[in-house]
């Protein structure tokens, strides 16, 4: 793609590209359909409700007793995403049942069954009386979890369809979430918050929660899957699943819901076809229709599974997502590198290139930093600290030599690619922070559900918003009280500061404010 044709497709959408999809024809077409049946392409948005089997743990912690305070799980070994599916030898059902059972045997060591990683496994453990009464095990526990998503295909000879394009995971252990049973439903989108910098906005859709249409019997990395019992619901005609050898680079269309329960196509353009593939997500595709980039900004969170059609032909399904601000510049090999580092690391939840500000200069603009603590923060945010505590805050230059990939806590938010699942589960951004601190919030969301963030160290693009800064007194301060701010609001709900943090840190900001002020003064801007 040569750099103007890089401008335009940015600067028409700043959150539009969206980067890797799911083919049907290499994935879900081998579990639903044989090589001559059509399915219905369907785009609707749908409810989705989702039991597990048996009830997973999301956490352990200690338990006050009567007598002492100890945690009965982590004694007996228990773990963040163990699933918990027999008591005493009988099935769980719920974390009510659960419940009952610990009630009626009491303090008595219990047998459980735990699943771990695909083995099963028996631990004993004893709970603990606490004061009211209870009886505890210290685990908190899960057993359903509900959400938006889109239907991409309806098999009509077999009642089956699959949506999704990725797996329902727990949000506090990235475990996919075990399946017992599930249903879909109905669901009218109330709302469209629109994808911009740093945000790729979602679909605010209401359930329709009296009137299931449909099972779910399978929950895997590919989607979900499962049985349409009342197709009322599903238009269209079916159309042929495309062979990997007829899908192109060039025009295509998604069809989505936007509005209430109304499914429309829209224009996009397939970029690049990756045949070489590992896990299926083998087409790189932007939007072009002009009314979904005014609505949306392109595809924003529930979006995912949206059905792509070229040639009469159902191709694939959405899955990740590129940010983009408008005042970047990258080629489409970049975002093709991008996207192939979900295939070889399935933990990646964020993957960004190199930036190369023009501000800086060459080679100087590796966008990965540390997460900090309170102290940290606090020093990362006055410009001389910065500059005395390098080595502390920064990663070490060895961290980065001869590598062309590594792992960091955060990365530059002005152009990113986001697991669509991983968004849905983290919740992505902070709306309660705009501009400054958000790479950090997605950090931490990220790192708290299990998911890593990849900077690539050989592929780069240029980013030129620095130069458009107009670095004028007035707007210096201003921008510094906004960074304050949002900073402020970091520490507190991100870090957990407590009084004293907070008064250090209002004195702290007032401080670099006035470090401005002063400086501004001397240089006379």
């Amino acid at each position: 793609m040569h750099e103007t044709q890089a401008r335009r497709g940015v600067r028409r959408g700043a959150a539009v590209l969206l980067a890797m999809v799911l083919a049907l024809s290499l994935g879900w077409q081998r579990t639903w359909a044989d090589e001559e049946r059509q399915l219905i392409p369907v785009g609707k948005a749908v409810g989705i409700k989702l039991f597990a089997d048996g009830v997973l743990v999301v956490s352990v912690s200690p338990v006050q007793g009567t007598e002492e305070t100890r945690s009965p799980a982590k004694e007996c070994g228990l773990k963040e995403g163990d699933i918990l599916l027999t008591f005493n030898g009988e099935k769980i059902r719920s974390t009510e049942h659960l419940q009952a059972m610990l009630a009626e045997n009491g303090e008595t060591a219990a047998e459980l069954t735990v699943q771990r990683d695909g083995k099963t496994l028996e631990v004993t453990a004893s709970p603990v009386v606490c004061e009211d009464g209870g009886i505890r095990l210290g685990a908190w526990i899960r057993d359903s979890m509900a959400g938006v998503g889109t239907l991409t295909y309806y098999d009509p000879a077999t009642g089956s369809y699959g949506a999704l394009g990725h797996g329902i995971t727990d949000v506090d252990t990235a475990e996919l979430m075990p399946l017992a049973s599930g249903s879909i439903m109905e669901t009218m989108v109330k709302a469209v918050k629109k994808g911009q910098r740093g945000d790729p906005g979602e679909l605010k859709g209401d359930f329709t929660v009296q009137r299931d249409v449909g099972t779910v019997t399978v929950n895997s990395n590919e989607g979900i899957f499962g049985t349409v019992e009342d197709a009322g619901f599903i238009s269209g005609e079916a159309v042929s699943v495309a062979e990997p050898e007829e899908v192109h680079a060039g025009e295509a269309s998604i069809l989505c819901t936007i509005s209430g329960s109304d499914t429309r196509a829209y224009e996009v353009e397939i970029l690049r076809v990756n045949p070489r593939s590992r896990d299926g997500r083998d087409l790189l595709l932007r939007v072009t229709d002009p009314e979904l980039l005014e609505t949306t900004g392109g595809i924003v969170q529930g979006m995912s599974g949206s059905p792509i059609l070229q040639d009469g032909r159902l191709v694939g399904a959405v899955t990740h997502v590129l940010v983009a601000n408008p005042d970047v510049v990258f080629s489409e090999s970049c975002v093709i590198h991008m996207a192939r580092v979900y295939g070889n690391h399935p933990d990646a939840g964020v993957v960004a290139a190199s930036i190369q500000d023009e501000t800086l200069g060459k080679g100087r603009g590796r966008n990965g930093w540390k997460l900090h603590g309170f102290v940290g923060e606090l020093l990362s945010m006055e410009p001389v600290c910065r500059r005395i505590f390098n080595c502390f805050l920064n990663y070490p230059r060895s961290y980065f030599k001869d590598k062309k990939a590594v792992y960091v806590d955060a990365v530059h938010g002005s152009m990113l690619m986001i697991s669509a699942q991983a968004f849905e589960e983290t919740g992505g951004y902070d709306e309660g922070i705009f501009l400054y601190q958000e790479e950090a919030v997605l950090g931490q969301r990220m790192r708290a559900s299990g998911y890593r963030t990849v900077l690539l160290l050989n592929r780069t693009y240029q980013h030129q918003h620095s130069v458009s800064i107009n670095k004028t007194y007035t707007q210096l301060l201003k921008r510094q009280k906004l960074r304050n701010e949002s900073a402020y609001y970091y520490m507190v709900h991100y870090l957990h500061i407590n009084g004293i943090q907070k008064l250090i840190a209002k004195g702290w900001f007032r401080m670099i404010l006035l470090e401005d002020w002063l400086a501004a003064k001397v240089t006379g801007q």
